[in-house]
Formats: structure tokens, C-alpha cells, sequence
């Protein structure tokens, strides 16, 4: 938990919020290689297979939820596709709660998961050139741009060039290793730490 959002393992209870915050939003749909929902019942089945999956799946999907009310203003994902210790991160912040710091708090909560337990040696985002309302807050977050490329990503019949946004483990301990969030409950694979 942090000082303004607190990240918590998505629901199926949480597609209803999360459908009316993202569908049909072109303020988020336009940055995302995701089409978005078109009815509810597809983030619930998504939700479903993702907490029905295997324990050992390195993939995890958060909820940001606001700490003063705890309702649902975004979402967050950790994947590592096949790639141990190569993190991408992902998120999506809900338009009416933009220019809050929720997304910069939540990246900072999943770079402290991934480099603070050692998941991750390095996690990098994707970034549509453009976008850069994202691309300025995981530089606030320590990422650095590694490079640009033409991607075989389209949006509206285009290809999309995407910046390639880099941090490593020892990059993030040397500028933030000693921030903390307010407490923590982390379960992983049958490792638990906490700390208030």
C-alpha cells in the first residue's frame, strides 16, 4: 500500500468497475495494443482463467484501488512471458482519476514487488510514440528510453512505433532501493513477506 493507491490481485468481482472505466474509452483504447472489452463478460472470463491459473505462472494482474475510498481506478500487470527475470509492466488509470499520481505510485509498488523479492533483474514497458503522459511517468519512475521501434502493432490499419522504456534492478536500487510503501503483504509462489 502506498500513501494514494494500494495494489491488491484483481477480481472477477472487479470487471463491472473496470468495464466502465475502460470500454469505449479512447482516451486509454488509442495507447493500447488492446481493442478493450466489449461486454462485461469478457474481463470477468479474463479475470476467471487468470486466478484459475497455474500457482507457478509468473503473471500477475493488480487492481489500483484508490486507499481513501478502495474503489477499483485502474489496473496493473506483471508478465514475464517466458523470460525469467525480464519483467513487463503494463497499466491502464481510469480517465476521471488522471493527474492524481495513481499511476506513478502503482509503478512504483510493482517495481518495489519486482526488484525487492527478486522476480526481476529488469522490467520494461511499452510505450506507443506519442503517448507522453506515459512515457513521463516511468521516466519519473526510473526508466530510461532504450530505444524506438516500428512495431508489427496496429491501430487503425497502422503500424505504431513504440518507445522501448528499460530499468534495471540495479539501476532502481541505487535511485529509490530505500523507499518502502506505507506496509506491504506480498505472497508469491508460497513466499510470504510483510511489514507495516
Amino acid at each position: 500500500m502506498g500513501e494514494l493507491v494500494v495494489l491488491r490481485p484483481i477480481r472477477v468481482d472487479d470487471a463491472k468497475a473496470a468495464f466502465r472505466a475502460v470500454a469505449n474509452r479512447d482516451e486509454i483504447l488509442r495507447w493500447s495494443c488492446w481493442a478493450g472489452p466489449e461486454r462485461e463478460e469478457e474481463l470477468e472470463e479474463n479475470y476467471r482463467e487468470w486466478r484459475a491459473g497455474k500457482p507457478e505462472a509468473l503473471d500477475y494482474q493488480f487492481a489500483i484501488c484508490e486507499v481513501t475510498s478502495n474503489r477499483l481506478v485502474g489496473a496493473i500487470s506483471l508478465k514475464f512471458g517466458g523470460h525469467p527475470g525480464q519483467g513487463e509492466i503494463s497499466y491502464w488509470v481510469d480517465v476521471d482519476h488522471w493527474g492524481r499520481g495513481f499511476a506513478g505510485e502503482a509503478i512504483e509498488l510493482i517495481n518495489y514487488l519486482a526488484f525487492q523479492t527478486g522476480l526481476a533483474d529488469v522490467l520494461f514497458g511499452w510505450v506507443f510514440v506519442g503517448n507522453e503522459a506515459s512515457k513521463r511517468v516511468l521516466e519519473k519512475n526510473g526508466y530510461s528510453l532504450d530505444y524506438t521501434t516500428e512495431s508489427s502493432v496496429e491501430k487503425f490499419g497502422h503500424p505504431v512505433e513504440q518507445w522501448y522504456m528499460v530499468q534495471t534492478s540495479a539501476e532502481w536500487l541505487k535511485s529509490r532501493g530505500g523507499w518502502r510503501p506505507q506496509t506491504e503483504s506480498v505472497r508469491l509462489g508460497g513466499m510470504t513477506s510483510g511489514s507495516d
